[in-house]
């Protein structure tokens, strides 16, 4: 089972991601949603499955728990340093995607709005196959 956690505040952003997600039709899937970093890590450690199915596409700005701490919160369990991270966010700040491309579980720093493209290309990179 592959399991996508959108860990954002807004949302306006959920909603629209979550449709766009289920648009693409992906075997075998699950999506959970966090209004934080927090949620998710609580949620993250009380699921037993691997994280090797899991992508968090994850946004920087969050009340409780930004972005960042949450990345920093998953180098403490090393399970979840296997996690497959994107960052979706609405800043183009240039040390922000610098600083995300030095961490390891983080793939791709996307900017907002993220189109159903991109989504696709993102699934077929990972290895996610959409239904026949």
């Amino acid at each position: 089972m592959k399991k996508i956690l959108l860990v954002d505040d807004d949302p306006v952003f959920q909603a629209v991601a979550r449709k766009m997600i289920e648009n693409c039709q992906l075997v075998d899937s699950i999506i959970s949603s966090f209004r934080n970093g927090k949620e998710a890590i609580d949620h993250l450690k009380e699921v037993t499955s691997s994280p090797d199915d899991s992508l968090v596409l994850l946004d920087l700005n969050m009340p409780v728990m930004n972005g960042w701490e949450f990345l920093e919160e998953l180098n403490k369990y090393p399970l979840l340093q296997r996690l497959k991270v994107v960052i979706v966010s609405s800043s183009p700040n240039a040390e922000d995607i610098k600083l995300s491309q030095s961490i390891e579980q983080v793939l791709d720093y996307v900017l907002k709005p993220m189109s159903m493209k991109y989504l696709s290309e993102l699934f077929q990179k990972i290895g996610w196959k959409a239904v026949s």
